[in-house]
Parts: C-alpha cells; sequence; structure tokens
C-alpha cells in the first residue's frame, strides 16, 4: 500500500511541475522499465524480441514528445 500511495504522490508532484502532456510519456515507458527490472531483479533473459520492443516502445515515446516547429506568424500588411 505504502508504494501505492508514494508512486500517486509522485505523479501529483510532477503534475504540478510539468504539463500534463509531458508527464503522460513517462507512462509510455512503463513496459520497457518492467523488462529491465525482472531482468536486474529476477535474472531473466533479454532477447532480441523483447529489445526490439523496447526500441520500438522508446521511438514511440520519442516521435510523440517530438514537436514540430511552429512557423512564425506572418506580418500584417503595411497600412496606407
Amino acid at each position: 500500500m505504502v508504494p501505492s500511495i508514494l508512486g500517486f504522490w509522485c505523479w501529483a508532484r510532477a503534475l504540478d511541475r510539468v504539463p500534463v502532456a509531458t508527464a503522460s510519456q513517462v507512462l509510455l515507458l512503463s513496459p520497457v522499465f518492467g523488462v529491465l527490472l525482472s531482468a536486474a531483479v529476477l535474472g531473466e533473459r533479454l532477447g532480441p524480441a523483447l529489445a526490439a520492443s523496447a526500441a520500438l516502445i522508446i521511438s514511440g515515446a520519442i516521435l510523440s514528445y517530438w514537436r514540430r516547429p511552429v512557423a512564425a506568424p506572418a506580418a500584417p500588411p503595411p497600412r496606407v
């Protein structure tokens, strides 16, 4: 129960500091962290399929976070 409360508290703190759209990008990385922790804690093997899956998830997170440059507004026409 304490880890869940701590996790929700950290999430609320993150939402106070950054926009929701930015903070939600961390949720996309949850499966990657789960696989890495299972390898570190439980000694599970990371195969090529898991590495490819992690690469696709990270690529998707980067693409959704990446913003296109916004063109500067055109100058208004001169008044005559």
